[in-house]
């Protein structure tokens, strides 16, 4: 998902409080930082400069991707002539993989550039239902 970094100060003067931040280094993670410690390089990034709304674009980040693969498995059982039991068992993110929400994108955070948020691990649901 893009994300955009916001200066966290209302810069520009107009009131609205989501004026973006200004680029000025490469925003590449640097080498040997954990991404979730530091998704990107946040020295790349200052606020924005007096009476302007700052350089970046909207949304001109990509946050971590997404890998999710849900089951489902049901079975149809006959009781009395035309009633039967199903039961069923659904499985969302199979294979527990961490799927974590974009970093934090405003420069006055204290998370500034950290990923403090993450998608459901692998659930697991049951059921059963009688139809009649």
């Amino acid at each position: 998902m893009p994300f955009t970094i916001f200066s966290g100060e209302d810069n520009s003067l107009t009131g609205n409080g989501l004026d973006r931040a200004d680029q000025v280094g490469n925003p590449a993670r640097p080498s040997g930082v954990s991404a979730v410690d530091e998704y990107f390089n946040t020295v790349a990034f200052i606020p924005n400069a007096i009476g302007t709304y700052g350089n970046i674009g909207r949304n001109s980040l990509s946050g971590p991707g997404l890998f999710d693969i849900d089951v489902s498995a049901s079975k149809s059982i006959p009781v009395v002539k035309s009633t039967n039991v199903v039961l069923r068992a659904d499985i969302f993110n199979v294979f527990n993989h961490p799927n974590f929400h974009n970093p934090d994108g405003r420069f006055t955070d204290g998370t500034f550039g950290m990923i403090t948020s993450a998608n459901d691990p692998r659930i697991l649901q049951f059921s059963a239902k009688y139809v009649f």
